[in-house]
């Protein structure tokens, strides 16, 4: 029943988002219909530099949980793309 339920309210907000595309409403506009628990994805765009710097924040004992996975993925990207540069800027 619980599961039913959350299922509709995910698959009528995805509907009215997709109808909201479809008149011309900006993505980011048309989330706001979306529940928090529905997965999306994004796109990043940023230097070697700056995800290192995110990563280092991140990663603190600190952070969520959820967050230092996200940066967890992000070293390991960066790491087996540019492994020479990723390693330098882990050093400072």
């Amino acid at each position: 029943m619980v599961l039913a339920l959350m299922e509709d309210i995910h698959d009528r907000s995805r509907t009215c988002y997709n109808e909201l595309i479809e008149m011309g409403v900006a993505p980011e506009q048309a989330r706001a219909v979306l529940p928090q628990s529905t997965m999306t994805e994004w796109y990043w765009s940023g230097s070697l530099h700056a995800f290192s710097r995110v990563f280092k924040q991140r990663t603190d004992p600190h952070s969520q949980q959820e967050t230092h996975a996200v940066a967890r993925d992000i070293g390991w990207f960066c790491q087996q793309k540019f492994p020479i540069s990723w390693t330098a800027l882990m050093e400072n």
